[in-house]
């Protein structure tokens, strides 16, 4: 089990907000949800959240309420909030998570060493970055071009099975790591971008799936012939802090339907894992 400390990063980080902080700030939900997505990303097995109680703090500047997982405000800082603005909240709905498809799953799976990233620094720069790409990209020739007046910070890596398991596929872990809903800093962008841009390149198989394991997207292309550019591109929407694990696999290996006709190479086996529909004039 990784054990991972986030106080100083999630909790009591309110900059310039002196005082108590109004209750429909978001800050700590993207927040919290974006430490937590990046360190699966990265093959964490486990998150260790600190602090529980929120209290007051005292700084040159004045005291400020330090917010962690339950409290508003000095008289009810060992409850839960009453409404669904809070870091209790979030934590609890990432529990959920964990404890279902997606938990399963990562306790499986281990970085490969293999990550992307597309951001605008705060010199209004944009930087890309890609380490050991294979079958995905987020930016670069033949992918839709990110708008130059959004701020962004996306990234992507990839996730392989572990030797004891027996999963089949790959998998992508898709990551937004914006925290914040407006900023003043910067004239000429005018707001954040949440969508990140991938295009796959694919080999062998025809049909291909690459969908998100939670429920979502769900993506079906036929691998192109005779081509320079991607077999497959598409835009998908990631919440702010937010990361979703995709995976890619052969249709003929997962379940729906074959969009062309599919011809198995010679020799191979290869077993589904539901239901594949055939169309009138397909062959397998």
């Amino acid at each position: 089990m990784i054990r991972v400390f986030l106080y100083g990063t999630t909790f009591g980080t309110r900059i310039n907000t002196w005082g108590f902080p109004p209750l429909d700030s978001h800050y700590h939900k993207y927040t919290a949800r974006h430490w937590a997505s990046m360190l699966l990303a990265y093959g964490s097995t486990g998150i260790f959240y600190e602090t529980y109680y929120s209290y007051i703090s005292s700084a040159r500047m004045g005291d400020y309420f330090a917010e962690s997982l339950v409290g508003n405000n000095s008289d009810d800082f060992d409850r839960p909030r009453s409404n669904d603005y809070g870091l209790y909240d979030t934590i609890v709905s990432l529990g959920k998570r964990l404890k279902g498809c997606l938990g399963k799953l990562l306790i499986k799976l281990e970085f490969s060493e293999e990550e992307s990233y597309i951001y605008n620094n705060w010199q209004r720069g944009r930087e890309q970055k890609s380490i050991n790409p294979t079958k995905l990209k987020i930016f670069g020739e033949g992918i839709p071009e990110y708008p130059n007046n959004r701020f962004l910070n996306l990234g992507i890596t990839r996730l392989h099975p572990k030797g004891s398991s027996n999963l089949t596929g790959d998998y992508y872990f898709l990551l937004n790591q914006i925290t914040f809903d407006n900023f003043s800093w910067n004239p000429e962008v005018i707001s954040t971008y949440n969508s990140l841009h991938v295009g796959i390149n694919v080999s062998v198989f025809r049909n291909w799936r690459f969908y998100d394991i939670e429920g979502g997207d769900d993506f079906k292309f036929v691998k192109l012939n005779n081509h320079t550019g991607s077999d497959f591109t598409a835009i998908i929407p990631i919440g702010k802090g937010d990361g979703r694990l995709f995976r890619l696999i052969p249709t003929a290996a997962s379940t729906g339907t074959f969009l062309t006709d599919e011809v198995l190479p010679s020799g191979e086996t290869i077993s589904s894992e539901g239901t594949i529909t055939v169309q009138d004039g397909n062959n397998t």
